[in-house]
């Protein structure tokens, strides 16, 4: 009875990855294209990255606002009452306006940026 459980154990600890690596903004935008060019597969990749981006802004939102109850300064603002809600377009643009040069940092923070740009705080 052990045996199959400790070998289960075993395979599920050697196929998990040691570590983990970010989308890059030149990945995500590598994966825009081939949903645009109709690549098999290519839409479902785009619509799993949006949702991936804009988890990425709803969590960083959420932080922001517990910042912002706890009067710590933040690096943006939504309207107050106002949802954060951003398009495919929105996300897109935000990767596509991150220069060439730093396309191989990561997209979430870009989008991060990106929201920050789009919602910035009055000081």
């Amino acid at each position: 009875m052990k045996f199959p459980f400790l070998c289960a154990a075993a395979l599920l600890a050697l196929s998990a990855p040691a570590a983990t690596q970010s989308i890059t903004v030149e990945e995500a935008l590598a994966i825009k294209t081939r949903a645009e060019s109709g690549a098999f597969g290519g839409r479902a990749e785009a619509g799993a990255l949006v949702f991936y981006l804009q988890g990425v802004a709803e969590g960083a939102m959420g932080y922001h606002q517990t910042l912002r109850m706890l009067n710590k300064s933040t690096a943006f603002c939504a309207p107050e009452g106002e949802s954060l809600s951003l398009s495919m377009e929105d996300l897109f643009a935000m990767l596509e306006d991150t220069p060439p040069a730093e396309r191989s940092s990561a997209a979430a923070e870009a989008v991060v940026r990106g929201v920050g740009e789009k919602y910035p705080c009055k000081r």
